[in-house]
């Protein structure tokens, strides 16, 4: 990881926050195999970023494999930057897991250079992510730290509290998913997203969620959001939208925006 004065991250042949938001495909197998062909898919798909959704796995595998199933992805993902991401069942993920096993999954997936970036999750608690955060710095992985609302869009001034509290923790990206209730949530988070991404001088995500927030999946570069997520199958969030269109969407906006 190279990280510039300016916020931008050099991670392998991309520079995140630079330019149209790059383009994340989530990675659901719950079998090895299923995994490895997923993969296969994703590198030929366009895409800049894989995400190893690992709690798929986990639901169907428990957490004896992981690394195994970690190294294998991370020679088929090649040079493509992989973020490893447990998402919890309280924002929307699989299955639950305990501190002590989130912990341990996050500290020997860096300390085994099996990712390149790594999700942690700031409701399990600003000390708690925070001492993550450190842990990964000392490794050299990158830190995503993530909050997700399935509910609601919160406030502009909750949005921005929260993620000031997120860079404090020591976030390399901050990420924040809101789900929009109303047009105004969805300009709403657009207007945070562009003003917190000077402020706090580091990659900004975000995304409202649904059908309502599609646009926000597709105006990153407007909005400074660094990251889109799309899909090659199965969607692992409300409202993303295939890779292909995807990035047909962001390279038309680039190209007009230059």
């Amino acid at each position: 990881m190279i990280q510039g004065e300016n916020g931008l991250l050099k991670v392998k042949d991309i520079t995140i926050g630079e330019g149209r938001p790059k383009i994340c495909v989530p990675l659901i197998g719950t079998t090895k195999e299923e995994l490895i062909k997923e993969a296969k898919i994703v590198l030929e798909s366009g895409a800049e970023l894989a995400e190893i959704r690992i709690d798929y796995f986990v639901k169907e595998n428990g957490l004896n494999d992981v690394c195994e199933t970690l190294k294998v992805l991370r020679k088929e993902l090649d040079s493509l930057p992989a973020i490893f991401t447990f998402r919890t069942k309280n924002e929307g993920g699989e299955c639950e897991i305990s501190e002590e096993d989130y912990e341990r999954l996050i500290s020997d997936t860096a300390d085994n250079g099996l990712a390149d970036i790594i999700d942690i999750e700031y409701n399990m608690g600003k000390a708690y992510v925070t001492g993550l955060c450190e842990k990964l710095k000392k490794t050299g992985v990158i830190s995503l730290v993530s909050n997700h609302d399935f509910q609601k869009t919160i406030s502009k001034d909750d949005l921005k509290e929260r993620m000031y509290d997120m860079k404090k923790c020591g976030a390399d990206i901050v990420k924040v998913a809101m789900m929009p209730r109303t047009k105004a949530d969805v300009f709403n988070l657009l207007e945070v997203t562009e003003d917190m991404s000077n402020k706090l001088k580091t990659p900004v995500i975000t995304m409202s969620m649904g059908k309502l927030g599609a646009i926000s999946r597709l105006c990153g570069e407007f909005s400074s959001s660094a990251v889109t997520f799309a899909t090659v199958g199965k969607c692992s969030a409300p409202g993303q939208m295939p890779v292909d269109k995807v990035k047909e969407c962001l390279e038309l906006i680039h190209n007009q925006m230059k």
